[in-house]
Order: structure tokens, then sequence, then C-alpha cells
């Protein structure tokens, strides 16, 4: 499933002093993780959303090491997806789940209730 750019917005805050960002989260994208976080019964939802938020800009695409817009790694991991998930630590979790926005945040779900938010590099800012 594609999520489709959305004209309504809803903004995210994260980070801190000269770092903090204000951007805008289309509302189908946060809808459907408020909607998946529900069905699971996870809590941390506002946290989720700013994590994909950081980690992609909602851009699913991202995923290229160096790609200008999405967060880089220097840990020989190739992370993608809404959510950026390490395809070096979380083989589990397929190319095409990573870019679904339903299944890739089923699975973050699932990494942060085994693991928490430490497995992801944008945790520190959010």
């Amino acid at each position: 499933m594609e999520a489709q750019a959305s004209s309504e917005v809803h903004a995210v805050s994260y980070g801190g002093g000269s770092k903090s960002e204000v951007l805008p989260v289309p509302h189908n994208i946060e809808n459907l993780i408020r909607s998946v976080a529900s069905d699971f019964g996870f809590q941390e939802v506002e946290r989720l959303i700013k994590l994909g938020h950081c980690e992609s800009r909602f851009n699913p695409i991202c995923g290229e090491i160096n790609h200008k817009d999405c967060t880089n790694t220097t840990n020989g991991s190739f992370d993608r997806g809404w959510f950026q998930i390490s395809r070096k630590w979380h083989p589990e979790v397929t190319d095409e789940c990573s870019v679904d926005i339903k299944c890739s945040t089923v699975e973050s779900i699932r990494i942060i209730n085994e693991k928490g938010f430490d497995e992801w590099a944008c945790n520190s800012l959010i």
C-alpha cells in the first residue's frame, strides 16, 4: 500500500536548542500510524510519529546511504523505508515491508517492544 501525500498536515517538533525542528506530517500518514498503534495497544504513539518523521521525513524511498533528505549511516547498515529499519540489524523485515506504512509501523512497534527506541539514531533527538 502506498500512502498518498495529503494537503492536510500536523506539525511535529523534536530536538532541542539550535537543532529543534517543527515540520509537517501528512494527516493520512499520521492517522495510519495511530490506527496501527491502537490495534496493537501501543501507548507511545506521539514518540513513534516523531521517530518516523525524524528518520525519513516520511519519505519511504529513503534508503540510499547518502540520500540528502534522509538520515545517514556510518556503521555499514542500510536503512530503508518509513522508519529507516536497518537491513543489517533487522533482516527479518523485508524491503517491501519497510516501504509499506502499515507493515513498517507494525515492525517498528515490534522492535520497540523487544529492544526499545534505542534501535534508531533519532531516538536521541525525539
